[in-house]
């Protein structure tokens, strides 16, 4: 199953740049490695993220979203101590968006992630 997660910083505060995009990136590929599922598209806005993940139908969502999201956050704060005066215990939002999506969608994504210029929001 292919699911489209959109992440929100935090009062919608604009940090994300590219080093903290990549730490991201690492952070949840690192997360989908132990999870046994596959980050298919990652891109980023300066104050969201998107990406796009194959799962199994039996690992529940709000599992999936609560480690990418805690690891990301842990990370992020670890390497980047100077966003903690901003953002001292959580980096994103409590909420988050997230979207079944068919195959079609998911190899445009990648497609888009492989090619800068086809897409705008992914990296």
């Amino acid at each position: 199953m292919y699911t489209h997660l959109q992440f929100t910083v935090k009062y919608r505060r604009k940090v994300i740049n590219p080093v903290i995009a990549n730490t991201v990136r690492d952070s949840f590929k690192d997360i989908c490695s132990k999870l046994k599922i596959r980050l298919v598209a990652f891109g980023c806005a300066d104050d969201h993220t998107h990406c796009v993940i194959e799962h199994p139908d039996i690992l529940p969502i709000g599992i999936i979203v609560g480690r990418l999201k805690g690891a990301a956050s842990r990370r992020v704060r670890q390497l980047f101590p100077e966003l903690t005066q901003v953002h001292a215990s959580h980096f994103w939002t409590p909420s988050y968006h997230s979207k079944p999506c068919d195959d079609y969608l998911a190899r445009a994504a990648a497609y888009d992630a492989r090619h800068p210029l086809a897409g705008k929001w992914w990296k």
